[in-house]
This record gives structure tokens, C-alpha cells and sequence, in this order.
């Protein structure tokens, strides 16, 4: 098989197989047989090519020369003034050199220098109440957070005036936004440097002191916004089983 499939060797003079026949390869991978005169024809194609004229140069003429001479000397490389500092040609009526700076007027050299501006840094500023805060907010305002939100929450809590079950989802989901809630102002705390809120809201026996710092102190318009929300839902909700004895009734039952 491997046999059957091998490339067949031709030799370029006689064209015949040389695959079982003594021959010589050259160096673009032609073969050449050893038998008969193959290797004489080979040797007189090369002493023929090597035998044939060369094509002679091209030379220009009397009027190209004339045509190439006056180009050259139209030039303004060679007919403008040059700068007397660094020999760079200089443009008719220049008189500032563009490679060196030199003023051929005032005798002196025109030097530029280059400074790089670094770019501001952020700064932080301080507010009402003693938080910093980036002076680059990201979002919508801190009232249309706050009107959003309230849609969304006090509308959450208005569905505990629909039944036990509404109630019970209401009071599920109001929970969950108010642990955000509560999560997202400790964080604002600490990135503030108010590590003290921050710690009032992570231990449950001050709970009520840090109340105080989300509704009046946070100035973080995102966690601030959400906690009122979510507090003024749970208003509702609650309103809604105090107005409703026999809602009540079945919470007690169920």
C-alpha cells in the first residue's frame, strides 16, 4: 500500500519513471536519470542559458537628462536660503527654522517646552450631617427615588387590605426590601467614616438610636430613599390589620 501511493519520479529530460532507476535530484526537486545521454542534454541546456545575452541597461537621452537636470535644479531644496545653525532649508521669507527653532532674526534659538497636566482627583466634600460623599452621584435624584420606591412599597402594603394571603405576601416581600434597606445605610455609614452608625446598626440593642441616623443623618440618597419606602409599607400594612378585626381573626387562627 504505501508503495501504490509514493509520488512517481520523472526525470526532466526524458520524462521517464526513474522511481527504480539510479538518478539525481537537484535542489528544486527535479530528477535526472543516470542512463543513456540525459545527463549530456542537461549539461548543454546549462552552458545555453549561461551563453545568452544579458538585456543591456536602459539609458536616458539627451532630452531625458536635460528634462531630469532641470527638475533637480528647480528644486527648493537647492535654490531656498538655508538655516544658518543646522543647515535645514528654509522656506522663501522664513525665518524660523522648523528643525531647530532657530530665529535668524533675533540670533536665537526658539525653545518650546512640554507639560503634562495631571487629571484632578476625585475629591470628596462634606454635606448636612457630616457625611462625604462623591461629588460625582450616580442615578436620579434623591426625591424621585423616594417617590418611586414609595409607589412600589406603600402599594406593596396596601394589598394586606386584601386577605390573609395578600397580607402574608406583603409582609414576606416588605421584609426582605427592609433588610436591604437596613443593609445598604449600615454600608453607607461605613463608607462615610461613620463607623459608629455603622456599628449601632449591626447591634440589635441600639436599633432605635440608628433609626435616627437613616431617617435624619444618612445622606446616601439611594439607602436613605429605600428605608423610608419600605418603613412607610410596613406602615400601611400594619394599618391595614389593626382596621381589620376579622383579618386578625384568621392571622390568629392560621
Amino acid at each position: 500500500m504505501a508503495g501504490s501511493t509514493s509520488a512517481v519520479k520523472v526525470c526532466v529530460i526524458c520524462a521517464k519513471d526513474v522511481s527504480a532507476a539510479p538518478r539525481v535530484k537537484d535542489g528544486q526537486g527535479n530528477y535526472l536519470c543516470m542512463a543513456g545521454d540525459c545527463q549530456q542534454k542537461m549539461m548543454a541546456r546549462v552552458r545555453t542559458a549561461a551563453a545568452a545575452p544579458k538585456a543591456a541597461p536602459v539609458l536616458l537621452g539627451d532630452d531625458e537628462m536635460g528634462l531630469m537636470d532641470k527638475l533637480i535644479s528647480a528644486s527648493p531644496m537647492l535654490t531656498s536660503a538655508k538655516c544658518t545653525e543646522c543647515g535645514w532649508p528654509l522656506r522663501s521669507g522664513a525665518m524660523i527654522c522648523t528643525h531647530c527653532g532657530f530665529n535668524s532674526q533675533t540670533g536665537k534659538a526658539v525653545k518650546t517646552r512640554l507639560t503634562v497636566e495631571n487629571a484632578p482627583k476625585e475629591k470628596r466634600v462634606k454635606v448636612k450631617g457630616g457625611n462625604r460623599c462623591a461629588i460625582k452621584e450616580f442615578g436620579p435624584s434623591f426625591g424621585t427615588l423616594l417617590l418611586v420606591f414609595c409607589v412600589v412599597f406603600c402599594g406593596l402594603g396596601a394589598l394586606g387590605f386584601m386577605g390573609k394571603e395578600a397580607w402574608g405576601v406583603a409582609m414576606v416581600l416588605l421584609i426582605l426590601a427592609s433588610g436591604i434597606a437596613w443593609l445598604g445605610t449600615v454600608v453607607a455609614a461605613f463608607m462615610n467614616d461613620q463607623a459608629m452608625w455603622g456599628i449601632c446598626g449591626l447591634v440589635p440593642i441600639v436599633n432605635i438610636v440608628f433609626l435616627f441616623y437613616a431617617l435624619a443623618v444618612n445622606q446616601e440618597k439611594w439607602s436613605k430613599s429605600l428605608f423610608i419606602a419600605t418603613l412607610l409599607g410596613q406602615v400601611i400594612l400594619w394599618m391595614a390589620l389593626a382596621i381589620n378585626p376579622e383579618l386578625m381573626d384568621m392571622l390568629k387562627k392560621g
